[in-house]
Parts: structure tokens; sequence; C-alpha cells
């Protein structure tokens, strides 16, 4: 099992073959309880992914999904199913196609510690660049009794929260003009223009999503 995964890492770009991994526990891939309420992952299908992982190495075009309750990374690589731990994947890149319309969505860890959070946690990135707007969605799972059968089930809840980050600072997000304008205040007149311009709504997180993309072109 270990010389099968030391291959499946070597797989990444620029990663040597001595680097390894410790395998996956039983039912690590295919989870074994199949009646748990909501899912660890941010979606419960694999998709072909790009990963950057810890020191710039990367896997391209593998099949993954990320578990935001342990913050780990599972792969499919040439048929070969491994579980990447919390802490070794910085980013996570794909695509899916939601009502005809193609989503790319990125998920990156290494964020300062914040808010009880720490730098294996994913945030999903909404607007990047020298400022960004990320989303977090917490993941909390509770281990409940069914009372007719007896069986163990594990209750999963998402808690969403929104955060700043700009020049290396991490804060939480407040969707009030005068924060963003606050905040990005070199462009201040720039921004009040065009939120005037397209009609923006800085209660709508999609609204403030476009509003930073624009700043980060300025």
């Amino acid at each position: 099992m270990q010389l099968v995964l030391t291959w499946l890492l070597a797989l990444a770009v620029s990663i040597p073959l001595s680097v390894s991994f410790s395998p996956p526990q039983p039912d690590a891939i295919r989870p074994a309880l199949s009646y748990n309420i909501g899912s660890p992952f941010f979606t419960e299908a694999f998709h072909y992914s790009d990963l950057l992982l810890q020191r710039g190495r990367k896997m391209l075009n593998v099949q993954a999904r990320v578990n935001l309750y342990k913050r780990e990374v599972q792969i499919i690589a040439s048929g070969i199913e491994a579980v990447l731990p919390s802490g070794m994947v910085k980013e996570v890149v794909f695509s899916d196609t939601v009502s005809e319309r193609i989503n790319v969505y990125r998920l990156r860890a290494g964020y300062p510690e914040f808010d009880g959070k720490t730098g294996e946690h994913f945030y999903v990135v909404l607007a990047d660049g020298k400022c960004q707007v990320l989303k977090l969605i917490d993941k909390k799972g509770t281990e409940k009794r069914n009372a007719a059968s007896n069986e163990i089930f594990t209750d999963y809840e998402d808690i969403e929260s929104y955060y700043f980050f700009n020049k290396g600072v991490l804060k939480k997000l407040k969707r009030e003009k005068d924060f963003l304008l606050e905040e990005l205040s070199d462009k201040q007149a720039d921004l009040s223009a065009y939120i005037e311009n397209n009609k923006l709504r800085m209660v709508n997180i999609d609204h403030i999503a476009r509003l930073v993309a624009y700043y980060n072109t300025l």
C-alpha cells in the first residue's frame, strides 16, 4: 500500500519519489454510513481538479473532492484512491455545470488564523486578487443514534460566513457600503461610481464580489 501511495504522489508535478503519506483509513473514500444527514464534503461528487500542494507542487487533472469537516482531500488517480491529509493541499480548482452554466470553484487554505479557524481550513474564493472575498462553509458533525435501529449516524450542519482578505489581514466581511469603501479607500471614487452605475447592493454577496473583482483591475 505504501509503495502505491508513493507512486501516486509522484504523479504530482516536481514531487520527488521519496515523498509519501499515510494510507487512508478503512472506508475513508466510500463512507460506511449511507444514512448520514447532510455531507462532510463541499460536493459529494468527484470532479477533475487541479491541486496546489505544499511548497508549490501540483497535481493536475485528478478526480478529487474536498472533505470540509476533516479538512482533507480525497483523490482518484489512475484508478488509485487516496486521502491527502489536512494541511497538505493549499488549493483545489475545478469546474461544474449548474443549470447549463459552467461555474469554476476555487477552494483555498493557508490563510491566517482567525475567528477560531486555522490555516488548514478551506475557504471558497468568490473574488480573487490583491483583495479577496471568501466564503467559509463550516461543517459541524454530531453523532446521533437511530431510536428504531439503534444505529449511529452523523448529522452534518453547514454554517456559512463571509470574510475579507486584504494586505495579508483576514477579517469578517460586513455587507455594508461604508465598510467596503473604507477598506478600499485608495479607489473610493472609482468604486462609488461603479456601484452607482451598476446599481449594486452591498447586502448582496454576489454584488460585493463583483465590486472587489473590479477593484482588483484598477
